[in-house]
């Protein structure tokens, strides 16, 4: 035998081994898995999360996360009076017990998927296709179920917080203007005339603050008309421009230095140059704009 076919056997063999230790490795992780009991009487926000975070099978899938995630969110956003309620709805309770009652059919289904040896490891000669591709729907159908029931406790998490707002006689709208009110506070706090800002109108600009309000701000920047004549007028523009923006815009971002503001300027024009053949979609360029964006903010 050359060395080159000594290599290439060496190789397949590896590769059998590898899939088969894989696949033993799910099946011993679904196996050794306790029975998720459902979730009773939880008394902190971990008691959620963590009923959420055993969704998943080890060397096979991720904790869902993102979920996880809104679900912290929701609850640190809370008022502390409603924090409770929200732990204990009773919904959000009945989302998760039915991913979770669901969960061992799901793995069921995968760990008999897994149980059946790949074509590789089998052979052509041994390889049962029709019963392989039986195993392998009914795991996907498994696993497109499950992930609904997964979705959906999202979906309730989102629910809770307006039944625990009520709990407390707020609601969404009430505890939302709280938030937007906190967040011009802040802003009315911080800024001052002359601070330079980042915002949209609708476009990414940059300006200097020239008066701070109760619930807007007034930003000039450099007109890129200036001494040109006004559409269907003899009036020459002015050097600068002004806009309204409101102190509560997501999109409103302090600038720390003016060397930020010629740094943060100059990746907008870089970027400008490409955008147009490397970004194809809304979300693409929101997320870019956002990126770039957080470079040049308040942080340290």
């Amino acid at each position: 035998m050359s060395r080159e076919e000594s290599d290439s056997t060496n190789s397949s063999e590896s590769t059998i081994t590898g899939l088969y230790s894989l696949r033993r490795e799910i099946v011993a992780e679904i196996e050794a898995k306790e029975l998720l009991e459902p979730l009773e009487d939880p008394e902190t926000i971990n008691d959620i999360t963590q009923a959420v975070r055993e969704l998943h099978i080890k060397k096979f899938s991720e904790p869902p996360e993102e979920v996880i995630e809104t679900i912290e969110s929701i609850y640190e956003e809370l008022p502390q009076e409603a924090k409770q309620h929200f732990v204990t709805d009773s919904t959000l309770i009945r989302r998760i017990n039915a991913a979770r009652n669901y969960f061992d059919t799901y793995a069921g289904r995968v760990k008999r998927d897994k149980q059946m040896p790949s074509a590789v490891e089998a052979g052509p000669a041994k390889y049962d296709t029709k019963k392989a591709q039986r195993l392998l729907d009914s795991r996907m159908k498994g696993q497109e179920e499950f992930g609904e029931k997964v979705d959906r406790i999202r979906a309730g998490a989102k629910g809770a917080r307006g039944r625990a707002l009520e709990q407390i006689g707020s609601s969404i709208a009430e505890q939302n203007e709280k938030d937007r009110e906190n967040t011009r506070e802040a802003r009315r706090e911080n800024l001052e005339q002359d601070d330079i800002v980042a915002y949209r109108n609708p476009y990414l600009q940059v300006g200097h603050v020239v008066r701070v309000n109760k619930k807007s701000i007034r930003v000039s920047r450099p007109n890129p008309r200036a001494g040109n004549t006004k559409p269907l007028s003899d009036e020459i523009e002015p050097d600068t421009t002004e806009n309204r923006i409101q102190l509560d815009s997501e999109h409103l971002t302090p600038l720390i230095t003016d060397e930020a503001v010629e740094n943060f300027n100059r990746d907008v024009d870089n970027w400008t140059d490409v955008s147009m053949e490397d970004l194809t979609t809304v979300e693409e360029v929101e997320t870019h704009l956002d990126d770039l964006l957080e470079k040049f903010t308040n942080a340290e």
